[in-house]
């Protein structure tokens, strides 16, 4: 149910983006939810799933900076002056992140509502269809029907006349059946809309009837209100009829292994909404989640073999778990590049090991274990904790509605830092070896044109003498390219 990042609002044209309130939504939520109190229940979802961002903290401001200008003033041929200029990006980017923080916060709570506020609007009057079974088409004396939610029966073998031979679309009940139904009609073919083309005849046959439905309409009012719809498929199997989730395929089951009895369409809605979101909240985490899994994974490996193949594999997932969802070769150099908090030669090895140029020591690959350990370990209670607080909202408007919303969570599998869980190694044991003391070897192809400004400063702000002079001017040619 993706929210259309382009969509205005109101009279004034308002943008989803650039909306400062959710106070300016009350009336568009109102209409969307059906009433006031769907959009008041759907603003207060948003709030219990996207709190305020804590503000920033002139103190931690202060400590990075203080911190930076120890890091530069350690390096040979320092000054103080010079040491402390450095040191200023330090802060600054913590308050740009601080400020993006909250930003971020605001645009997802008012996307969230406004995904949500469809799934609350009230059902009644609306009536919804589903195949009719075997014994129901006996029961009413037809050879093709429908039930309605409404407890009727709708006959849809009572037709005549040139209609009967006229194609018509049909929706898929199982996508995965359609190769089974052109065994049987082997002219059969979809519309745009992933409709099944049929007659009236070919959709009453045996080998047809059961994987077919009512057809799928799109929805032209808004991308907003594009929520995913599903049906019984006549064996009280819920599968999705159009709008499918991400993810998700038109036939697919919507909540497979689940006992969905005592939910109504609406609840199932809801949860749907609220799964989708809560998906895409804990999605960074996942990344590196599963990042660290592989790191710990190829650890030992990477110890005992000692090569250039398994010492690549730990920097890309070290990578990942900097920047969860970076990608490519020019991505992992430019993540590694804007890091904090590593030395020149720890920055330097990573780099060579990602491009092939150089490996890494065994002190450096127990320091990426134990910094990705150290990330993945300070980001898992905030997982945690939002994944407690769906919980909590889904269940309050539904007793047990979270076992319908976290089908995506494998809580378990949360693994803790320490005590039963992950446990750091000791760098302490390990000798030094001269990768303990690596310089840049970029490779003659590097495109630095394909890395971003703030990984190409990331790079010269490195002490003198990590790069070489032709490795400086490629630099200085790709930030001169972008005048």
């Amino acid at each position: 149910m993706a929210v259309n990042k382009n969509l205005r609002l109101g009279s004034a044209g308002s943008n989803v983006n650039d909306l400062g309130s959710m106070g300016a939504l009350s009336p568009i939520l109102g209409q969307l939810a059906g009433g006031e109190k769907g959009g008041n229940m759907a603003m207060d979802f948003a709030r219990q799933m996207y709190p305020d961002a804590p503000k920033a903290d002139p103190y931690e401001a202060a400590l990075q900076f203080f911190l930076a200008m120890g890091q530069g003033a350690s390096q040979p041929g320092a000054t103080v002056l010079g040491s402390a200029v450095g040191a200023m990006q330090a802060p600054a980017d913590y308050l740009a992140a601080k400020k993006k923080e909250k930003t971020e916060t605001d645009r997802a709570r008012m996307k969230t509502a406004l995904q949500l506020a469809p799934s609350l609007k009230p059902a009644a009057g609306k009536v919804t269809y589903r195949p009719a079974t075997e014994a129901e088409l006996t029961k009413y004396g037809a050879t093709s029907g429908q039930m309605g939610s409404d407890g009727k029966f709708y006959d849809l073998s009572k037709t005549s006349g040139s209609q009967n031979n006229d194609l018509k679309p049909f929706g898929l009940i199982d996508n995965t059946k359609l190769a089974e139904i052109q065994r049987v009609i082997p002219t059969a073919s979809l519309d745009v809309n992933g409709n099944i083309l049929l007659t009236d005849a070919e959709s009453r046959m045996a080998g047809v009837r059961p994987y077919i439905g009512q057809k799928i309409v799109p929805d032209k009012s808004s991308e907003a209100v594009r929520e995913p719809k599903f049906s019984d498929d006549g064996t009280g199997t819920l599968r999705y009829t159009a709008n499918p989730p991400e993810g998700k395929n038109i036939g697919d089951i919507v909540f497979e292994g689940v006992d969905i009895t005592g939910f109504t369409q609406n609840d199932r809605q809801l949860a749907n909404a609220l799964r989708d979101d809560l998906t895409k909240q804990i999605e960074p985490f996942r990344d590196i989640k599963s990042a660290f899994s592989q790191i710990d994974g190829f650890y030992e490996e990477a110890q005992s073999e000692n090569s250039p193949v398994s010492d690549y594999s730990l920097a890309v997932q070290y990578a990942k778990v900097i920047d969860p969802g970076t990608a490519a070769r020019e991505g992992e150099v430019a993540a590694i590049a804007t890091a904090g908090a590593m030395s020149s030669a720890f920055k330097a090895a990573l780099t060579n090991a990602l491009m092939g140029t150089g490996k890494l020591s065994p002190r450096m690959r127990a320091s990426i274990y134990n910094n990705a350990l150290r990330i993945y370990g300070t980001k898992l209670p905030g997982a945690l904790a939002t994944i407690e607080r769906y919980k909590t909202v889904s269940n309050a408007q539904k007793d047990g509605l979270f076992e319908l919303v976290g089908l995506n969570v494998d809580v378990e599998s949360y693994k803790p830092v320490g005590e039963g869980g992950y446990q750091p190694k000791d760098i302490d044991s390990l000798g030094e070896t001269p990768e303990d003391n690596s310089t840049y070897k970029f490779p003659p192809d590097f495109n630095f044109d394909a890395l971003d400004d703030n990984a190409l400063r990331g790079l010269l702000r490195l002490p003198s003498g990590a790069l070489d002079n032709m490795t400086l001017r490629k630099i200085d040619e790709a930030l001169s390219n972008r005048g």
